[in-house]
């Protein structure tokens, strides 16, 4: 039985390549690729970011913008949590407060807002006022929104569902 063999250098750029043309990515992200994938060595793996950086094919404020507006208009995700995600994957800390300030404080509201109504349509509201704010901080949390942004966003929604029931 014949083993295929392992890529070459040029293989291993070229995939690389094509992998960052389709999607935006993070040094992490294409160094998981390349050794998860085709079990590439550190040593070319890190000529081949290089390269992946100085063609601009990896840009980690690029990314970072990218991940930010993604992770909160698709995923609902708040500033917390992007930020944990970004810093997770390496990226510096400057490109992640640029990042973050693309991200409106008044689409996080709304963001909020949405999801907390939605949330307590799904609750029995004799659970009583208290246990509902905290279930909905607790999910405003677990979405990384703020503490000071949840908690006025959680008044505003039992106040909302208190004015409906009457």
């Amino acid at each position: 039985m014949r083993t295929a063999e392992p890529p070459t250098y040029e293989q291993l750029q070229a995939r690389a390549e094509a992998y960052c043309a389709k999607r935006e990515a993070c040094r992490l992200t294409v160094r998981r690729y390349l050794v998860e994938k085709y079990g590439a060595p550190n040593a070319t793996v890190e000529e081949i970011l290089a390269h992946l950086v100085r063609e601009g094919f990896i840009d980690e404020q690029r990314y970072a913008k990218a991940y930010a507006n993604d992770k909160a208009r698709f995923y609902g995700w708040g500033v917390l949590k992007i930020r944990a995600g970004l810093a997770e994957q390496g990226i510096p800390s400057g490109a992640i407060a640029e990042a973050l300030d693309g991200v409106s404080v008044e689409e996080q509201r709304a963001l909020l807002r949405r999801l907390l109504e939605s949330k307590l349509r799904t609750l029995p509201s004799a659970d009583g006022e208290s246990s509902l704010r905290n279930k909905l901080l607790r999910l405003a949390a677990s979405r990384g929104f703020t503490y000071e942004l949840a908690s006025s966003a959680v008044e505003e929604a039992l106040a909302k569902q208190l004015h409906e029931e009457k």
